[in-house]
């Protein structure tokens, strides 16, 4: 089993500085949705010894989890004055330090989990004004610890003060079990945190959705617009209107990092887009990726859409103020997640946001162009409908780039690695400290990266090569990993990879099969290539592997994409 690889048995190691048993039981049943979790706890309050002297079972695991707490370091040597504490913060950048450099070498995932502020303050109300007080030092300390490990390949960072702001400082700390047995959160805080925990890792393992599909009529708007007119809709400064302007926000602000909204109505398409001219409208026509404005079934749209934009109904998310129609969709599309916009739209944080679907981590440079990318790609579709497929290729004046991954392309690596599900071959899905291992220790990474006179696709396909000695192949190398973005597929740019991989001396090509891969293996099959659940040799193909004569090679291959 590859280290730090998407696998179904799932080793999770927790280290900390306090009793944090109570965690495996709900972080278990929370991550038994996604892999099978085998999880284990270290001896409390011995974090960088155990990682300087680990364990099989720690140097082991898939997921490490280290949890500090500032009251087990202070020992109620509290802040008050320049220069208190300051040995003990160093200690927690050295737990942090020591907990990254583990990891990586041993291509593992780490969940570092940022202290929660004390809830004890000895100066009270008073404590806000003090800058080296309880609150002052320990924010100062977070956010340092947050900027070191957001730059730290394979790590995320949890947040303790989320779970506490959530459920509240009496729900949240148990006082009476801290004096007992070193436990100082209450079970419901466990439990949250352990939800909130699987969802990190779930996103971090699997990527995150992609579409957000959401309804027209009380979900963007109040009211009907079929019935009411543009004019008639609700988009009021105050009242219920605020609410639907501000759920329109946050999907400006989810485009923004990689999501794409789409649009599923009921509706006469002329009613809708003229609702989309009014003036208060934040979300435009402009945003959508897709839509389908009409009186058919809403699935049957959905899965229309889905196949306009080459993704998989897992990947869409669906917002709708009507149980039939949510039921609808759920019954025909069990893979699409499905959220209710609530009949008082001032609640529609709690019902979207806080479910957890729309979950992501810190937007790459793909993300951030993804939205306009699709844009793109509705020209390119509109284009392609008019002439022949050689002469869309033809035209296209397609530009690809070859990449050899430094440091700040590593996000982008193990994204497509998690992300891609339609254009995969190998199956495996590394994470960043894995992919950073495996490359220190010899492995041959390479990204590519695509424009034509459209526009940017940005880096969308990556490939990996390694030596493997569990294959029969004395020392060959192996292409362990071949990804492509589903919107870049069938352009020859999966052919020139292929060559790539070629040239760099791959002599086996690994293939398995997953739920969706069959695209993938469609196109291997071109090449003779038939085989699944092994790795097999380039030498079986009935024909060599080269560049289409539609491409342009363009940039060296020590070239590395704007981050």
């Amino acid at each position: 089993m590859a280290q730090g690889s998407l696998v179904s048995d799932l080793s999770v190691h927790i280290l900390s500085t306090f009793t944090v048993d109570p965690l495996v039981a709900y972080l278990g049943h929370a991550l038994a949705d996604l892999f099978v979790p085998a999880l284990a706890v270290g001896g409390f309050d011995q974090i960088v010894q155990q990682f300087l002297e680990p364990s099989e079972e720690l140097s082991a695991a898939n997921i490490v989890i280290v949890w500090p707490r500032f009251e087990d370091l202070w020992h109620g040597d509290w802040p008050l004055v320049e220069g208190d504490n300051t040995a003990t913060n160093e200690r927690l950048h050295e737990i942090a330090e020591v907990a990254v450099e583990h990891t990586l070498q041993h291509g593992q995932t780490l969940v570092f989990v940022l202290p929660a502020l004390p809830q004890a303050q000895p100066l009270g109300v008073g404590d806000a004004g003090n800058r080296f007080g309880v609150s002052a030092s320990a924010t100062a300390t977070r956010e340092s610890l947050r900027s070191f490990l957001s730059t730290s390949p394979g790590a995320l960072v949890f947040d303790t003060e989320e779970v506490v702001r959530t459920l509240g400082i009496a729900t949240a700390f148990d006082n009476r079990r801290m004096a007992a047995a070193t436990i100082p959160y209450t079970e419901e805080a466990f439990s949250l945190a352990g939800e909130r925990m699987a969802r990190l890792i779930g996103i971090a393992l699997r990527g995150a959705k992609k579409v957000a599909v959401v309804d027209a009529d009380n979900t963007l708007w109040g009211g009907v617009v079929g019935e009411e007119g543009a004019d008639g809709i609700d988009l009021a400064d105050q009242g219920p209107g605020v609410s639907y302007r501000e759920f329109q926000h946050y999907l400006l602000a989810l485009r923004r990092a990689g999501l794409l909204v789409a649009l599923a109505s009921k509706n006469n398409q002329a009613d809708a887009f003229d609702a989309f001219n009014r003036r208060e409208m934040v979300l435009q026509q402009q945003h959508l990726a897709a839509w389908r404005v009409d009186w058919n079934a809403k699935s049957g749209n959905i899965a229309a859409m889905a196949d306009e934009l080459n993704l998989g109904a897992s990947s869409m998310v669906f917002v709708d103020d009507s149980p039939m129609e949510r039921s609808e969709v759920s019954s025909a599309l069990p893979d699409v997640v499905t959220l209710e916009m609530p009949e008082d739209p001032a609640g529609w944080w709690a019902t979207i946001a806080l479910a957890g679907a729309f979950d992501r981590l810190a937007p790459t440079a793909s993300d951030l162009g993804r939205a306009e990318s699709y844009s793109i790609e509705t020209k390119r579709r509109v284009v392609r409908s008019a002439v022949s497929a050689e002469e869309f290729l033809a035209g296209l004046e397609l530009i690809v780039s070859v990449i050899d991954p430094g440091p700040g392309d590593i996000p982008r690596f193990a994204q497509l690695l998690s992300k891609t599900n339609q254009f995969t071959l190998g199956g495996e899905r590394h994470s960043e400290s894995a992919l950073v291992s495996m490359l220190d220790s010899g492995a041959i990474g390479r990204l590519f990266a695509a424009a034509d006179r459209f526009g940017d696709y940005g880096v969308i396909g990556a490939i990996l090569l390694r030596e493997d000695p569990s294959e029969v192949s004395d020392g060959d190398l192996t292409l362990d990993s071949f990804v492509l973005s589903c919107r870049a597929m069938a352009r020859g740019i999966e052919d020139a990879m292929l060559a790539e991989a070629y040239d760099l001396n791959a002599q086996l090509i690994a293939v398995a099969e997953t739920p969706k891969n069959l695209p993938a293996r469609r196109w291997l099959a071109t090449y003779g290539l038939h085989p699944v659940g092994t790795a097999v040799r380039l030498d079986m193909l009935d024909r060599l592997p080269q560049w289409p004569g539609h491409l342009k090679r363009s940039a060296a291959v020590d070239e590395k994409p704007a981050q």
